[in-house]
């Protein structure tokens, strides 16, 4: 995955590559950036969306983990999940491959169908650690962090407390997303605003340093 970005930036691409982020047959998810991309040969979708892309061939089966792995991505579309398309919706291409198309054409929904828990498109939590080696997560919505996650941690190095909340009922949507130390740094910049209440987040970067590392499936 980091060939592939590489190579886009050589081809003189964006820095993080053409495509906001990347998934795998086996479950893998990798975020590259959020915002806009210059992956679709189309200014809006460019612009509006995010793009993902399937580290397959165009005829590889979209796996149970694969389709996991890509409906957990498009929880933190910009428009939601209801505009999700192929590439080959805004370019003459063969691209994202029938398999996906088809995928995409039934609702792009995880294995087994709709979730039964209400979706939640603007939510995620990203985990990482301090510089100094301390384990933190954040509850991030609408650009903001809602809640902190510290203390001991569990499974994949997740604070347990992050674990303990997405078990509730209902929240089992939100996905994590893996951070490098300087963006939980940013998370963790106390901005405490007059009168108490939520401490809006510093502005989340449009280059998100994780390249390469996978969520765990």
């Amino acid at each position: 995955m980091a060939g592939v970005i590489a190579m886009h930036e050589r081809m003189g691409y964006r820095e993080g590559g053409a495509y906001n982020g990347h998934f795998c047959q086996h479950g893998g998810r990798w975020i590259s950036y959020l915002g806009p991309n210059q992956a679709t040969g189309n200014t809006w979708a460019n612009l509006n969306l995010h793009a993902w892309c399937y580290l397959a061939t165009v005829g590889t089966p979209v796996t149970r983990d694969a389709q996991q792995a890509e409906y957990d991505l498009t929880l933190v579309e910009p428009t939601g999940r209801d505009q999700i398309y192929p590439h080959s919706a805004f370019f003459a291409t063969s691209c994202c491959g029938d398999p996906l198309r088809e995928w995409i054409a039934a609702g792009a929904l995880p294995p087994g169908g709709a979730p039964s828990t209400q979706e939640i498109h603007d939510m995620f939590i990203a985990v990482g650690k301090t510089v100094f080696g301390v384990p933190l997560a954040f509850l991030v919505a609408g650009g903001r962090v809602l809640r902190t996650f510290d203390g001991p941690v569990g499974a994949y190095g997740i604070p347990q407390s992050a674990l303990d909340w997405r078990g509730q009922p209902g929240r089992d949507a939100v996905p994590y997303v893996f951070v490098d130390a300087d963006l939980v740094g940013q998370f963790a910049s106390p901005w405490p605003p007059a009168g108490g209440g939520t401490a809006p987040a510093p502005p989340v970067p449009q280059k998100w340093s994780i390249s390469g590392t996978a969520v765990p499936a």
